[in-house]
């Protein structure tokens, strides 16, 4: 019996028909039987050799196709997969410094939450020159400090205003939180919430194990997946992002139906460390050029009632606990009042955060965001 040809497996943060900014791409492939080898093509070139992951860089603007054939020690050879992407550069205006003084409450409030940088690993770096354009031309904290190792806690700490006790990043299944938080206080004001999150198999898909190789989702970054008070909600609200052309966020700015609270959660490495998702700070930069351009050029940002929170969940690995840069992650604000320019060097952690975000969508604040030692953001940056 002739046994099949080897089926292999392509996968990439990058999906046909993504339009990016980005100049590089990472993919990830492989196939269920041993003994397999591998060719790639890029953009119609010859079949060579190649081994997973398989980075790209310098490409170009235009249209790009990657594909991937598998080939047996018996001689089958696969059929090519593959995936075609368009890299175009878009222009980004200084969004901040628009407007002489912010509105007491805002319509729209947008937060984007990356992972595990810090504050010097992204503003000022070479690989994040947009990042760090964004950082000096709107508003930054300099003492941003993340609240507990590893990322679950920090991402519930940013949404209820505690950490509740969690110390690990097991899945929702296992953290129920009976608890109050700022997605249930947005449904109890009678408005809503959508948390977009990149690369989402299925909406409001709890099943991921955060340990496990090739997963481009992450459930641990997900806050709103925790919270038995959205169980209701939770299918319609924790949403696949999609891309800046087509899916779910490029089709609420386009139509001007902004949630409340749109909570942006980029993808993780998918077994590509240099370039697998959008936690790495290479794509993480290009995912911010192009999701900032968007959303700035939006009918609900150039009406001056909507701003966006950009921070990381907590800080590299690089520091020790003793050092003074241990867990200072990096938060850039970006609001049409705010003067190009602003910073802030008062010490902040992810409750002044959550503090903001209920100030600017007129909410009471929750646990630590309530204590009168934490800042008011709001105050410091001018938004």
């Amino acid at each position: 019996m002739i046994a099949p040809p080897p089926r292999p497996t392509l996968r990439s943060l990058i999906q046909t028909g993504t339009v990016t900014s980005a100049t590089v791409a990472g993919f990830t492939f492989g196939d269920a039987r041993t003994g397999v080898t591998f060719a790639c093509s890029v953009d119609g070139t010859a079949f060579a050799p190649c081994t997973s992951p398989d980075d790209l860089s310098g490409v170009g603007t235009g249209q790009h196709t990657f594909a991937v054939r598998a080939s047996d020690a018996s001689g089958g050879v696969s059929t090519p997969v593959s995936l075609s992407w368009t890299v175009s550069q878009p222009a980004v205006a200084d969004p901040c410094g628009q407007a002489s003084a912010p509105p007491p409450t805002y319509k729209h409030v947008i937060v984007i939450a990356f992972e595990n940088e810090n504050l010097s690993d992204i503003v000022g770096a070479a690989q994040t020159p947009f990042t760090t354009q964004l950082a000096h031309e709107c508003g930054l904290a300099t003492r941003d400090f993340a609240v507990a190792r590893p990322s679950l806690p920090n991402y519930i700490a940013l949404t209820s205003g505690s950490t509740q006790g969690i110390t690990d990043d097991a899945p929702a299944s296992k953290h129920p939180l009976a608890v109050d938080n700022v997605f249930h206080q947005i449904e109890a004001a009678g408005s809503s919430w959508r948390e977009y999150s990149s690369m989402m198999p299925t909406p409001c898909d709890a099943t991921n194990d955060p340990g496990a190789p090739n997963s481009y989702y992450t459930v641990s970054h997900e806050p709103a997946l925790y919270y038995s008070d959205l169980a209701s909600s939770c299918p319609t609200s924790a949403i696949p992002l999609g891309t800046t052309t087509a899916g779910a966020l490029a089709s609420d700015l386009a139509n001007n139906k902004l949630p409340a609270l749109a909570w942006i959660g980029p993808s993780d490495d998918g077994g590509d460390s240099v370039l697998g998702g959008e936690v790495d700070p290479t794509l993480g930069d290009f995912f911010l050029r192009d999701w900032i351009g968007r959303i700035t050029s939006s009918a609900a940002y150039q009406a001056g009632t909507t701003a966006v929170v950009i921070t990381w969940d907590e800080g590299d690995f690089k520091h020790a606990s003793t050092s003074a840069a241990y867990q200072n992650v990096p938060l850039i604000v970006v609001a049409p009042s705010i003067a190009t320019g602003a910073t802030t060097a008062v010490t902040v952690n992810h409750y002044a955060v959550l503090r903001a975000v209920e100030s600017m969508l007129g909410l009471p604040f929750l646990g630590a965001a309530a204590d009168r030692s934490t800042p008011d953001l709001r105050a410091l940056l001018g938004f």
